[in-house]
């Protein structure tokens, strides 16, 4: 799962245990003392907590990140004042039933009771890594998201779920479909990429069904064959198109665009 860093204007607390120990009065204190609303734990071979129910004890906390193998993590979905949370754990253990109401951006690897609309209401970037899943169904109500970004387990799946969202970012790896048709809803799309399973393909992507009309860049990789091409040429917004292993010809596909795109056939 690719790592990343806080976007929104958090105060971050940054705990490694190899280095500073078992969490403790003194971390707690520190956070209080130097004003922090983040926290990025980072558990090593001499200390790794039993659970996260500490950091429910941590006033106003908006951001917290621990990205290492760990179960018991359940906590973390308990804490109703986070506003970005990235669990990069491995656990499958299932979502609670729980809201929380604040949070616009989340990083999960794959795990059962993940329901979008109903747990996070209001988020706007969600990014999911070893997802296994047969269709996006989970995505299903979730109005208010923006950026999605998916990797696969060089499976087989379905775009089922994403049609009455309106994305602007759409990036899935790993990962081969058969029809973007739940995509032509989608008026704000500004970014697809699509890339492939290698040992589970894509199968025939038809473009015309992308209605966007600020459509400014289209990768996909894997696919038996890519058919729409002239339909989002005619995108006045559009800069940048990659095509790879998806059974074209390189001269045929410049052809279609003004010189303004930029066209990377392999």
């Amino acid at each position: 799962m690719r790592r990343r860093m806080a976007r929104g204007d958090y105060r971050i607390l940054r705990w490694y245990a190899d280095m500073d120990g078992p969490w403790s009065a003194v971390a707690w204190q520190r956070y209080r003392d130097q004003g922090c609303d983040g926290l990025v734990l980072v558990p090593g071979p001499e200390w790794s907590p039993p659970d996260l129910a500490f950091i429910r004890d941590l006033p106003d906390l908006r951001y917290f990140s621990l990205e290492r193998r760990f179960d018991p993590d359940t906590e973390a979905f308990l804490v109703d004042t986070l506003e970005e949370l990235s669990l990069v754990t491995g656990s499958r253990r299932p979502v609670p039933e729980i809201v929380q109401p604040n949070m616009v951006r989340l990083c999960l690897t794959d795990r059962p009771g993940i329901d979008l609309a109903t747990r996070w209401p209001g988020l706007e970037e969600f990014r999911l890594g070893g997802w296994r899943g047969s269709d996006l169904r989970m995505l299903e109500g979730a109005g208010r998201l923006r950026l999605l970004h998916v990797e696969g387990r060089n499976h087989r799946s379905s775009l089922d779920g994403v049609e009455n969202c309106d994305l602007e970012v759409v990036e899935v790896l790993s990962t081969s479909f058969a029809d973007l048709r739940p995509l032509s809803g989608m008026s704000s799309l500004r970014e697809l990429k699509l890339m492939g399973s290698v040992k589970n393909g894509h199968g025939v992507l038809d473009l015309s069904a992308l209605a966007s009309s600020s459509l400014e860049k289209v990768w996909i990789s894997n696919a038996a064959e890519v058919a729409g091409l002239a339909h989002i040429a005619e995108s006045s917004t559009l800069r940048d198109v990659r095509l790879i292993k998806c059974g074209v010809m390189e001269s045929e596909v410049r052809q279609l665009f003004p010189r303004r795109v930029r066209v990377d056939v392999r």
